[in-house]
């Protein structure tokens, strides 16, 4: 079982929780990671990878709010 099944398992049937996959915005399928999106250590996401990681969230964290 994979990181994301492990990670998916427990929430299935949860009405509460909402699980968007972000690594197919954060990957490129020949080279892997894309480093352009994380600062020096490539850990943590840059300006530009939080700008992708904000359009994915915003929406299901302010959807019941409208």
């Amino acid at each position: 079982m994979g990181c994301g099944q492990r990670v998916a398992a427990p929430a299935e049937g949860n009405s509460d929780v909402t699980l968007r996959g972000l690594a197919s915005l954060m990957f490129r399928e020949s080279r892997g990671l894309m480093e352009d999106l994380l600062v020096g250590d490539g850990l943590r996401r840059n300006a530009k990878g939080y700008a992708i990681w904000t359009e994915t969230v915003r929406p299901v964290l302010f959807a019941d709010l409208s």
